[in-house]
């Protein structure tokens, strides 16, 4: 996790559960800081929020090249996943 951004305080600032979580999504984590999102902002997140961007990682990365911030791509995302979800149901 050190190589991704994360410091040692951070690490052992996670639960035990989520430490697993972004370990087994290091790759997703990468992507997502490389396009911008800070450690310190997706540990902020609520867990469901982590959990989403992370992995939609890969479709936030494509979206930062339109430089919009981590709101802005959040928000995005979430449209994206309800519009999916109400096509799945119909």
């Amino acid at each position: 996790m050190l190589n991704i951004g994360f410091t040692f305080a951070q690490i052992s600032n996670i639960e035990n559960d989520k430490q697993e979580f972004f370990v087994e999504n290091d790759d997703n984590i990468k992507s997502l800081t490389d396009a911008g999102v800070s450690v310190k902002e997706l540990l902020a997140m609520e867990p469901s929020q982590q959990k989403l961007f992370i992995e939609n990682s890969y479709k936030v990365k494509s979206l930062s090249k339109a430089r919009l911030t981590t709101k802005e791509l959040f928000n995005v995302i979430t449209c994206q996943q309800e519009s999916g979800n109400t096509n799945e149901n119909d």
